[in-house]
């Protein structure tokens, strides 16, 4: 999807009564396709993650997240967790499992959709789970 919003309704249907039926007849199919498709995208490197255009300064989310995991304390003793996280999916992550989903959360008081790649690795006397937001 690479910066546009999971769903869009188009300026064709918005504001009119076929466009507000139409919308809630398709719209959870929509929404799921195109979930289903950034996934895929994201399935492809993190360089397919959305763009946050939400203030006049566009917002790279790999790069933020690069910024942000790499300074993570909890993430130093475990370099191959690291690396899979900021190299998904061409890096590899031994003893783990991972699944996608989606959840419903009010963000600064907006309903959204979240999107997550959720991790759990079998690390040596430990269980480790992590949850990227995509």
């Amino acid at each position: 999807m690479g910066g546009v919003h999971i769903l869009h309704a188009g300026a064709a249907t918005e504001g009119t009564a076929s466009g507000v039926r139409e919308l809630s007849r398709y719209g959870p199919a929509l929404f799921r396709r195109r979930a289903l498709e950034y996934v895929t995208e994201y399935r492809q490197g993190n360089a397919k993650l959305a763009v946050y255009r939400d203030t006049d300064v566009q917002s790279s989310w790999p790069a933020n997240f690069r910024s942000m995991i790499e300074r993570a304390p909890a993430l130093m003793p475990m370099p191959d967790l690291l690396r899979f996280l900021l190299e998904y999916p061409s890096a590899t992550l031994e003893r783990s499992s991972e699944l996608f989903y989606w959840q419903e959360a009010q963000f600064v008081l907006k309903p959204t959709i979240r999107i997550n790649h959720l991790v759990i690795q079998d690390r040596p006397g430990a269980t480790v789970i992590a949850s990227k937001m995509l």
